[in-house]
């Protein structure tokens, strides 16, 4: 299967190659699709809730979109404005699988592309600002993944509004990541969230 990574020199041949693999039956290809680097493993949430450690199910883990060289194939096409078939296969995946997209995304190598990065942003403020099992699944990834980002985010968010300075200060202690993060936040930061 690695011959569906990269670009072909018949890009939408590609994609639409892409695209009936995607939506074929799971189970015709569970074993290919399993010999590539995943986006997450169940045993990666051990140490997580209960409630988190549930959505990182069987189901979730055995998604096609749960494949990091698929994403990065089909966010690399998406970056080209003449491969409207890539933007759709895209969305297929984000409306089926947002969570194991965003995950895939940070977890590819620098630097991205425009279309990338733009992808990023957008949604990683919404999982980082957002509440409820889903978005607690991603910041726990994400942790894991890319600290360096996670901690990026909530800084910017920060700097956007000084007021979300308890929502992130409660996120960080939901995942006991709060002590981690002040390696790398301002002085300013970590002499305000004492007051809490």
């Amino acid at each position: 299967m690695d011959a569906f990574w990269g670009q072909w020199s018949n890009v939408e041949g590609q994609i639409s190659v892409l695209r009936e693999l995607v939506t074929a039956p799971v189970r015709l290809l569970e074993q290919e699709w399993a010999s590539f680097p995943r986006v997450f493993t169940r045993d990666q949430f051990s140490q997580a809730s209960p409630e988190v450690q549930a959505h990182a199910s069987i189901e979730l883990e055995s998604s096609v979109w749960n494949c990091i060289p698929l994403v990065e194939t089909v966010v690399t096409l998406a970056d080209n404005e003449s491969y409207e078939g890539a933007k759709l296969l895209l969305k297929m995946g984000m409306e089926s699988n947002a969570e194991l997209i965003i995950l895939a995304l940070v977890q590819l190598k620098t630097p991205w592309n425009s279309f990338h990065q733009d992808l990023v942003s957008k949604m990683l403020l919404a999982y980082l600002t957002g509440v409820g099992i889903v978005p607690k699944f991603v910041q726990t990834r994400l942790w894991q993944v890319n600290q360096g980002l996670f901690v990026s985010v909530l800084l910017d968010l920060y700097d956007d509004d000084r007021s979300s300075l308890a929502k992130i200060l409660k996120l960080t202690e939901s995942l006991n990541v709060r002590q981690s993060c002040y390696c790398t936040w301002s002085f300013f930061i970590l002499i305000f969230s004492s007051t809490f």
